[in-house]
């Protein structure tokens, strides 16, 4: 991936040269970094939701290949981190789990960081590059080294001091190379400014319409499956993510038909998220009727027989506490407004 500035991928890990926090060298983790990081995380973040809590999932993913984290280190402990996570289902790599501990920043460890995650991402063509932030802070460190096109935001599931708060997605522009993208054929989309002029421009991106897989509902959140639907589900802030659709409807339909039944019982969920095939309109019509929000636009999202298709997000929320936006406020209220435009336009 081209990027405004280069950086080795494994900067030195020599003792440290002096004192100056500026001067300490990030290094790449290992398991026996997981207790700090979970450290790190929790003298961060307090009472929080966040999966990083947990030293076997942080450990997990450093074993079997899938996170790539980095790490700085001070004489108290592991004081900054950020990972690169490979996600294989849909060829991506996401740069996610940025922490800098409060009395650390300002001093440009946040765009060390987000370097050290671009500089290992592959020269692969086909792949997609997105960065998940919570803070501006960490959307301008990236934007020094790289494009980074905001595309919506999560509606807010997750608590960090026991309050929701919001996570940002943006996406990179192609890798060398161009990989072969399908913009949906729908008038609703060609016709949409929002989709044209904030996301395919600053991407890079050209309106080329064309067929779509049948696939509907997209992800890999396969934890617990029934009546159908691939699914996740946080018990502890009520928070189920649908990852696919194993189910016998043979259309959008019937699907929705499906969908209903399914959450009528799922009652406990305060949140539902999925990601569904930016193509199709029938289920999101319904999933619309059914309480539904678009909150991104997930541009090349899906990867199918060589190929990159769009797909939305869509969040029902059922909790009364309004998500902390933490200095996004008008970025959320920019593309909450496109993308009611976009749903007025399907219904």
């Amino acid at each position: 991936m081209h990027t405004k500035h280069s950086a080795t991928c494994h900067e030195t890990t020599a003792p440290f040269l002096s004192g100056n926090i500026e001067d300490r060298a990030i290094r790449p983790a290992t398991p026996d970094d997981c207790p700090g990081l979970v450290r790190l995380f929790r003298r961060t973040y307090g009472d929080t939701s966040h999966p990083c809590l947990d030293d076997g999932f942080i450990r997990a993913g450093i074993e079997d290949g899938s996170h790539r984290w980095f790490v700085l280190d001070t004489p108290e402990g592991i004081g900054a981190c950020a990972c690169l996570a490979r996600h294989a289902w849909n060829r991506s790599r996401e740069a996610c789990f940025g922490v800098v501990l409060p009395e650390l920043r300002h001093l440009g460890i946040v765009t060390r960081l987000a370097r050290h995650c671009l500089d290992c991402m592959p020269q692969d063509p086909a792949e997609l590059g997105y960065f998940s932030m919570r803070h501006p802070v960490a959307l301008h460190a990236m934007r020094k080294l790289i494009d980074s096109v905001l595309v919506g935001h999560d509606g807010g599931p997750n608590t960090v001091d026991g309050v929701r708060e919001y996570h940002m997605t943006a996406v990179h522009p192609p890798a060398a190379g161009r990989f072969i993208h399908v913009t949906p054929a729908q008038r609703a989309m060609l016709h949409w400014d929002f989709l044209r002029d904030a996301v395919y421009a600053p991407l890079g991106l050209a309106i080329r319409p064309g067929p779509y897989p049948e696939d509907c509902l997209v992800g890999t959140e396969h934890e617990q499956e029934t009546d159908g639907f691939r699914y996740t589900f946080d018990a502890r802030i009520g928070a189920l993510t649908l990852g696919g659709y194993t189910g016998a409807a043979p259309k959008e339909n019937g699907l929705a038909d499906d969908l209903e039944r399914f959450l009528a019982t799922h009652g406990k969920a305060d949140y539902v998220c999925a990601r569904i095939l930016a193509d199709k309109h029938q289920l999101t019509r319904r999933m619309l009727a059914m309480g539904f929000a678009i909150t991104a636009y997930l541009p090349a999202w899906y990867w199918r027989e060589g190929a990159r298709f769009d797909a939305l997000m869509l969040v029902r929320r059922r909790f009364d506490d309004s998500p902390q936006a933490n200095g996004f406020e008008e970025e959320i209220a920019t593309m909450d407004q496109a993308f009611a435009q976009l749903a007025a336009r399907l219904v």
